[in-house]
């Protein structure tokens, strides 16, 4: 579609000259609209896709521009109201969420969609049916699911609804942006850059027993059962009634208490402790930045480590234990320094404490270089149950034992690097070795490395730091509540002095540059012209054959009704209108119907953008430009308006 060109405007100028595709913010938006005595009305949130590809939040009471993924303005959003019906969209570590063979999901591991570090990781084994579910048990109808997914170690994600025996199924290629329906049809993937993909499918509920269930797969074709270890990358659930998906309805937890202190990094990249029943908002450093994480919600948990900031208790072989030597994560100058000696052997630090005999459980501590970058972490419970070899330069861990192996830059060349293995025996033994190419047994020099805060839980994986001080301690579960969230409707209208200021009643043109998305089989109107009536009225909207169709309505009868001019969804259209007294014509992209010559024209006071007055049949799509003229323009003025 080529650019809407000045050079293309008739003779006369236009009375209402609406260019939305010029205004970048919400803010911008809303003011040009208000320039022209339009009120906008929204009384929700909405979100929207800025000029750098992230997805915004919109008040309530602004209109939405939106971009595309490449930075093209696609002018004003206007959608119907939905409602998410998943309680906790981005936090899938939620009880909202139930597992399946899922190994972990790790909370707030990379940058999501919305430029924040809030999306999560899904780790899965190979040979397990797996799943991660929310499940409703009151909807009934048809309904659209939907997720952003990124590639992990796996590229493929697998869409359904449990225990639907009709419902529909969908892999996606996360790498090539493809979709393959195994049940049914409706799926859908639309690329949000940075790897990020929106999958989506359709859903007929036939009974109240749904949900939405995803699922890390191994290729386009594979069903449940996961062919390879690996993880894929989640964010931003939906579950809305309709037959196409809308823009993204944010349902984030609401933090209600929690009994004791717990820490989080703040936006400086300092480890803060949060008071009892004061909310975490979390930060990751990413890309050599900190970046905003959302509010960090987790179980309860106990570090076993009696005193997690003071290894003078610890059993030390061939190395100098020096307190209070660096600065530690929190900002104190509380790090400990390790100085292997010159006695060829091991050069290590160890502590015992007492555990379960059974389970997991997780030894995580903060590390960095000094003039040694090579460290090994050891858990041993009746035997060796997880080992690590850490690279403190690289920012690299490789798991030598146990089920899994995290580390994670903290800023400042710390590291957070932890092990996780199945419990064995009540004394439970964690080492820090300092190694040499590999070799924990070397002839030391007098090199150096740095540690801070250790930490043995019986968790899966690491939760946040607990400092202790001669005793174990216990953070308390964050409390939390969730819900379903309505975005409610766009409402943009013209009427009073400002609608009698451009319009003119006898005789006038409009002109459209608009494209839908979406297919909802039904009508969607562009635009409507009414006096609160039926009998008065002059509209514009797209069939639901996706044709474009105007119409005027005189005295209760149809004066001159336009059908024609299919258009492409996902493709703009540039759409015009001619009115008047017997001399009636629409114009669709350069090609013009026969004009219809003989009809009334409506008498009106008000004109609704992207829906009727009621309002309702909402245009779902995005409205580049609303132009007015005062007067019937002629075909070629119309055809050459459009081209």
């Amino acid at each position: 579609m080529k650019p809407y060109l000045m050079s293309n405007f008739p003779s006369v100028r236009p009375s209402l000259n609406l260019q939305f595709d010029s205004q970048p913010t919400p803010a911008d938006m809303t003011s040009h609209l208000a320039s022209v005595g339009a009120t906008f009305s929204r009384a929700s949130i909405g979100t929207y896709v800025d000029a750098n590809g992230l997805i915004q939040e919109a008040t309530a009471g602004q209109a939405r521009p939106n971009y595309s993924t490449a930075g093209v303005h696609e002018g004003l959003l206007i959608e119907e109201a939905r409602t998410n019906e998943i309680t906790s969209s981005e936090d899938f570590s939620t009880t909202d969420w139930t597992l399946t063979n899922i190994d972990n999901v790790i909370a707030n591991q990379v940058i999501a969609p919305d430029g924040l570090a809030g999306a999560d990781e899904v780790a899965v084994s190979a040979g397990s049916s797996v799943a991660l579910q929310f499940l409703t048990f009151s909807l009934v109808g048809d309904y659209v699911g939907s997720v952003f997914v990124k590639a992990g170690t796996l590229d493929f994600v697998q869409l359904n609804v449990p225990n639907q025996t009709s419902s529909s199924t969908s892999n996606f290629d996360l790498v090539n942006g493809t979709v393959n329906d195994i049940h049914g049809s409706g799926g859908s993937i639309e690329d949000y850059g940075n790897g990020w993909y929106k999958c989506s499918i359709n859903i007929t509920q036939t009974s109240g027993n749904g949900g939405l269930s995803i699922t890390p797969v191994g290729s386009l074709t594979a069903s449940r059962r996961v062919a390879s270890s690996g993880s894929v990358y989640v964010w931003g659930a939906q579950l809305e009634a309709g037959s196409f998906p809308t823009s993204y309805i944010p349902t984030i937890p609401t933090f209600t208490s929690r009994a004791s202190d717990g820490t989080y990094f703040d936006s400086s990249g300092v480890l803060q402790t949060a008071s009892t029943d004061v909310a975490r908002t979390d930060h990751k450093y990413i890309d050599g930045q900190w970046v905003e994480a959302g509010l960090l919600l987790e179980g309860a948990s106990t570090n076993l480590v009696t005193s997690s900031e003071d290894f003078s208790g610890w059993t030390d072989s061939n190395v100098t234990v020096t307190a209070n030597d660096a600065t530690a994560p929190d900002g104190e100058t509380t790090a400990t320094k390790l100085t292997d000696d010159a006695t060829d052997g091991q050069h290590r630090i160890i502590d015992s404490f007492t555990t379960s005999s059974s389970g997991d459980a997780t030894y995580s501590i903060f590390l960095k270089k000094g003039t040694k970058d090579e460290v090994r972490l050891n858990m041993f419970s009746g035997s060796t149950i997880a080992t690590a070899e850490v690279d403190l330069t690289n920012g690299t861990i490789t798991k030598t034992g146990g089920t899994s192996a995290t580390i994670e830059d903290v800023d400042n060349d710390w590291y957070r690097c932890s092990i996780t293995g199945t419990l064995a025996n009540t004394s439970t033994f964690i080492y820090v070795y300092m190694t040499d190419s590999g070799n924990i047994s070397y002839i030391g020099s007098g090199d150096t490395i740095f540690i801070w805060g250790a930490q043995l839980e019986e968790q899966s994986q690491p939760t946040s730091y607990i400092p202790t001080s001669g005793a174990t301690a216990t953070r308390s579960a964050d409390v939390y509540t969730t819900a379903t969230k309505t975005r409610s409707a766009d409402v943009c209208y013209i009427d009073g002095t400002a609608f009698t200021d451009f319009y003119n009643q006898e005789q006038g043109t409009t002109f459209v540059n608009a494209m839908c998305e979406a297919d909802s089989g039904a009508s969607r109107f562009i635009y409507e012209f009414s006096n609160g009536t039926s009998s008065e009225r002059m509209y514009g909207f797209l069939t639901s054959s996706d044709e474009i169709s105007n119409n005027v309505i005189s005295s209760g009868s149809a004066q001159a009704p336009f059908t024609g001019s299919a258009v492409t969804l996902g493709t703009f259209f540039q759409t015009a209108y001619r009115y008047n007294t017997n001399s009636f014509n629409q114009v669709t992209d350069g090609t013009a119907l026969t004009p219809d010559t003989s009809g009334n024209v409506s008498t009106t006071d008000r004109i609704y953008i992207g829906a009727t007055d009621t309002p309702s049949a909402f245009f779902n799509g995005y409205i580049k430009k609303f132009i007015y003229f005062p007067r019937a323009l002629s075909d070629n003025e119309l055809i050459k308006l459009t081209q």
